[in-house]
């Protein structure tokens, strides 16, 4: 989701794959909010003034979406005074508590002041009102995953720490969380083997050594994945077979393969936006993927 703030008031609709929605409700969405932005679950609408948020409210209210007074509401108000409905991830200074250098960490915002460590060291990181207070110390990505057997906080942390270059750069975390956003979309048309498109997202990157020409990282990483397996997740021989294609051959521009591993590709290709490249229809491998609008939505996600 490109949202660079969460502002002073924002109206957010919780899309619940489980719950229909009318044929209007989805043509209001799909026009007006571009909901292909969010990652199918969560939309914070942008910045458009009270009134502007009252609208869509009313609007979303009359194409049968509940509001926020009724039991399990699809849509809800949220500020500053209360942030945790939300579980942004932020890249923030993490202080290590014997005071030495900080360390910058990838790591979900948590209520209150929570002490952590890494290293063995222990590190506090920022409560909502300091983040407030000193808001050019943190950065927000576009995407905050829904947590999953693979997608967990541990798991994300372990894979930045493996990754020797910037996170900042065209490979790091803001492209994997952009990547597996790309995959859970285009999974819920292509039924994929998702816990193998997960680890691709999280995985495929991580053993880059620079930002240019690398034609070793997919093999690398590969190779990284199978340490990781029985330790940091489980999958089957077939899905580990999997996950190795999709690692060491994502470079290769090829198009034909598994219908797993074509959705891992097509998946990080949609993210070419990031260096100015805009993903041409013949070199994505799925039907979904071709798209029009879900190559616009994602050139759109890139470029944010």
């Amino acid at each position: 989701m490109p949202v660079k703030d969460l502002g002073p008031n924002r109206l957010v609709i919780r899309l619940f794959g489980n719950r229909p929605r009318s044929a209007d409700a989805e043509k209001y969405l799909t026009s007006y909010l571009n909901y292909l932005n969010s990652d199918g679950e969560l939309l914070v609408l942008p910045d458009m003034g009270s009134s502007g948020i009252d609208g869509v409210y009313e609007d979303l209210l009359k194409l049968g979406l509940k509001g926020e007074d009724e039991e399990h509401p699809d849509m809800y108000f949220v500020g500053f005074a209360n942030p945790s409905y939300i579980p942004w991830a932020h890249k923030i200074t993490a202080k290590y508590l014997d005071g030495s250098e900080p360390f910058r960490s990838h790591l979900w915002i948590r209520k209150g002041s929570t002490d952590f460590e890494f290293n063995d060291r222990k590190f506090r990181i920022e409560n909502e009102n300091e983040r407030i207070a000193h808001t050019n110390s943190w950065n927000t990505p576009c995407y905050t995953p829904a947590t999953s057997e693979v997608v967990t906080q541990a798991f994300i942390e372990h894979c930045c720490r493996s990754y020797k270059m910037d996170h900042d750069g065209y490979h790091g975390f803001y492209h994997w969380m952009r990547v597996l956003q790309n995959g859970r979309l285009i999974a819920e048309a292509e039924k994929p083997k998702i816990k193998v498109v997960e680890l691709f997202a999280l995985l495929h990157d991580t053993q880059r050594q620079n930002e240019n020409v690398d034609p070793e990282h997919g093999l690398r990483a590969a190779k990284f994945a199978k340490t990781l397996r029985g330790k940091w997740f489980d999958v089957t021989d077939t899905e580990m077979e999997l996950l190795t294609e999709a690692l060491v051959n994502h470079s290769e521009g090829y198009t034909e393969g598994n219908r797993t591993v074509r959705v891992c590709w097509d998946a990080d290709r949609l993210d070419l936006g990031r260096v100015g490249i805009r993903p041409a229809s013949d070199r994505l491998c799925t039907v979904t993927a071709k798209r029009a609008d879900v190559i616009s939505a994602a050139y759109s996600r890139s470029r944010s």
